[in-house]
């Protein structure tokens, strides 16, 4: 019975290793980004020069719903129930008066850390002119950390 106490040692030791296995110990990389593309339109069209481009990259986060454990849901109760709604935060813009014609092309400087690139943030682009705007991405583009590193388009169609 002498070994007992060195099988629980050797259990309780490999417990430690085998619970240090699904620690990341990965750094973070640098949170400060650049998302380069173009805002496209289908049809070549030419702006007014009083036009204004505004490029955005947005964080859009859902808030989770917190539960009272003591409540109990019935399914009349839970259909009613408001879906929280999303919060945006703009992590970075570009605003390109005068744009031209389509493709422009855009960059945006912005910080985000890991968590928020594997999750994605959205591009959303307005070109806006005679204090409405015209043109807007349907689409919001998703930018994560593979897809950084290349050219990312945006299209545009008109506003409705």
């Amino acid at each position: 019975m002498k070994s007992t106490p060195f099988f629980a040692a050797l259990a309780l030791a490999l417990g430690f290793v085998a619970g240090c296995a699904h620690l990341d110990l990965t750094p973070e990389s640098d949170p400060q980004r650049v998302v380069t593309g173009n805002v496209t339109l289908r049809d070549a069209t030419l702006f007014p020069p009083e036009a204004v481009l505004t490029v955005r990259v947005i964080d859009r986060v859902v808030p989770e719903v917190t539960r009272n454990p003591m409540a109990t849901a019935t399914p009349a109760s839970s259909s009613l129930e408001r879906q929280p709604e999303a919060v945006e935060r703009i992590l970075g813009e570009q605003v390109i008066h005068a744009p031209g014609a389509t493709p422009i092309p855009f960059r945006i400087e912005f910080a985000a850390d890991d968590a928020t690139m594997r999750r994605g943030v959205a591009l959303d682009a307005r070109i806006a002119f005679d204090g409405k705007v015209r043109y807007r991405s349907l689409e919001a583009g998703i930018v994560t950390l593979s897809s950084l590193m290349r050219s990312n388009d945006v299209p545009i169609e008109p506003a409705k």
